[in-house]
C-alpha cells in the first residue's frame, strides 16, 4: 500500500471544465509561504451597534463612525450607541471624503456635509448632481452627472469655482469617479482612467500626467479601493486590475473572469480594502449577484466570503476604536470583525474548500485509477468549545467521482474536543 500527500491549501478557483478545476475556498483564507501553508477561517462578525434602515455605507471620521441607514444620518460612538444627526436623501450608496472641519459624502445626485451635529445640503449650482467626492491638498474634487469634473475652493467643499471644471483629456468618455490616492487624483471614465497631479495653483488647480492614461475603464462609480500599495478597481470589461505605475495589471484569474463574466449586471460592484493581522485583502462584492470575491494581497489568491449563503454582510467598512467594522446591507447594524467569533450577525458560518482532482501524479500512474482506503487530515485539533454546539466540532466531507460535477453524501468526522490537541483525523469513507 501506498501513502502520498494530498494538498488542502488552495484558492477559488472553479474552471469553465469542472473536471479541469472545480477549487472553492469559502469563508477560509490562504496563507501560503516558504515555511507554512494553511487555511484560516475568515472572522466572523459580532453585533457592535444595533441600528435600522438599509445601510448606504460608513466612514471614520474624527473620534466616531458615520453611517447612512435608510435615509438618516447616525453617529456611532465607542459603546456603538447610534446618535441621529439629520435627513439624507434618496437610497444610493454614499461615497465620503473628509477635511479637518466637515465629514462630506455624496449619494443619489446630491452632496452633503456633517460636523457631527447637523446634516447640510450643499444648493450650489456649480456643482450640480454630484456623482463622486474626493479630497486632495485641502481642495475636494468632484465627478458630475454631466460628464464634466469640479474643484472646490481650498478649505470650502460647498463652493465650487465655475473655472474649475474639465473632462477627461486623452480620451473622450463619461466619467464614473475620481478618486485620490498617493498625492494623485485618478478619473475613471467608463473606457480609460486619467492621473492627474495637483499643479501648483493655476486654474484648474490641477493637470493631467503626460503619459499616464491607463486604457481601462471602471464598470462602475464604486468598484475602486486601495491599500498602502496600490490601486485596485473593476474594469468595464469585468476584469479586475491593479495600478503599477500607470499600468493596469490584471489580477483576477481565467477563472474569476469566468464567473464575473456570467454576472447580468456589475454596476452595482462596489469594493473596499481591510488589513487584517497585518494582511491587505481587497473585497468585491456584487449585490445583483448575491456574490463577494476577496484577493489576498501578498499572497495573489482568491477565495470567496459569504452571509447565509448570500453576498458577505459587509455593505460598508471602517476601522476606528481599535476595531474592524462593517455594515450590515440589510439593516442599521454594524458588526465587529472577531477571529473567535464562528458566525456572520448570529448566523452559522458555511466553511468550505473543494479540493482539485486527485490523481496518480504522486505515484508515478498519470491517468492511473485510485483506489483509497484512508484519508489523514492534518489541522488544528483540540479547539472545540467547553459546552454545548461546538463542544465535538466534526468536519463534513463529500466526494465527487465524476470531475466536481456532482457530490456524494455528506460524512462527519470528528476533529478532537477541548484539548484533545493529539486526535487522529482519520476517514475511511472512499
Amino acid at each position: 500500500m501506498n501513502t502520498f500527500s494530498v494538498n488542502l491549501i488552495g484558492e477559488s478557483y472553479e474552471s469553465r471544465s469542472k473536471p479541469l478545476s472545480s477549487q472553492r475556498t469559502l469563508n477560509f483564507y490562504p496563507e501560503v509561504n516558504p515555511d507554512t501553508k494553511a487555511l484560516h477561517p475568515w472572522p466572523g462578525a459580532k453585533l457592535f451597534s444595533a441600528g435600522s434602515g438599509v445601510n448606504r455605507g460608513i466612514f471614520e471620521w474624527g473620534d466616531a463612525v458615520y453611517a447612512v441607514n435608510g435615509q438618516k444620518l447616525y453617529k456611532v460612538n465607542s459603546s456603538g450607541t447610534q446618535t441621529e444627526v439629520g435627513d439624507v436623501a434618496g437610497g444610493g450608496r454614499c461615497i465620503f471624503a473628509a477635511d479637518s472641519a466637515y465629514l462630506y459624502f455624496v449619494t443619489s445626485g446630491k452632496l452633503y456635509r456633517t460636523d457631527g451635529s447637523a446634516v447640510e445640503v450643499n444648493t450650489d449650482a456649480d456643482n450640480a448632481s454630484p456623482t463622486s467626492i474626493a479630497f486632495l491638498n485641502g481642495t475636494f474634487f468632484f465627478t458630475g452627472s454631466d460628464g464634466y469634473w469640479s474643484a472646490s475652493f481650498p478649505g470650502n467643499g460647498f463652493d465650487v469655482s465655475a473655472l474649475d471644471k474639465g473632462q477627461a483629456e486623452s480620451v473622450f468618455d463619461t466619467l464614473n469617479s475620481v478618486y485620490s490616492f498617493n498625492q494623485q487624483l485618478y478619473f475613471l471614465s467608463t473606457k480609460s482612467v486619467e492621473p492627474w497631479y495637483v499643479n501648483g495653483g493655476i486654474e484648474p488647480p490641477i493637470s493631467r500626467v503626460e503619459g499616464g492614461l491607463v486604457q481601462v475603464g471602471s464598470a462602475g462609480s464604486f468598484c475602486v479601493t486601495h491599500t498602502d500599495k496600490a490601486l485596485y478597481f473593476l474594469g468595464h470589461d469585468r476584469t479586475i486590475y491593479r495600478l503599477n505605475a500607470y499600468v493596469p495589471e490584471q489580477i483576477s484569474k481565467i477563472a474569476i473572469n469566468h464567473a464575473i463574466e456570467s454576472y447580468e449586471s456589475v454596476s452595482d460592484c462596489f469594493a473596499w480594502s481591510i488589513k487584517y493581522e497585518g494582511q491587505s485583502f481587497i473585497i468585491f462584492s456584487f449585490p445583483s449577484e448575491g456574490a463577494t470575491w476577496a484577493y489576498s494581497e501578498p499572497f495573489n489568491t482568491w477565495f470567496e466570503l459569504s452571509t447565509n449563503q448570500g453576498r458577505y454582510v459587509g455593505n460598508g467598512y471602517a476601522y476606528c476604536f481599535g476595531k474592524h467594522l462593517v455594515s450590515d446591507y440589510a439593516g442599521g447594524n454594524i458588526y465587529e470583525l472577531d477571529i473567535n467569533t464562528f458566525t456572520d450577525k448570529g448566523l452559522s458560518t458555511v466553511r468550505e474548500r473543494v479540493l482539485p482532482p486527485l490523481s496518480g501524479e504522486p505515484l508515478g500512474l498519470s491517468g492511473g485509477r485510485l483506489i483509497c482506503s484512508r484519508l489523514e487530515l492534518l489541522l488544528e485539533r483540540g479547539i472545540g468549545l467547553p459546552t454545548g454546539q461546538g463542544s465535538n466540532p466534526v468536519l463534513m466531507i463529500s466526494v465527487s467521482e465524476d470531475g466536481g460535477k456532482t457530490f456524494g453524501a455528506e460524512e462527519f468526522v470528528e476533529v478532537g474536543e477541548l484539548g484533545q490537541y493529539a486526535k487522529k483525523v482519520e476517514w475511511y469513507g472512499f
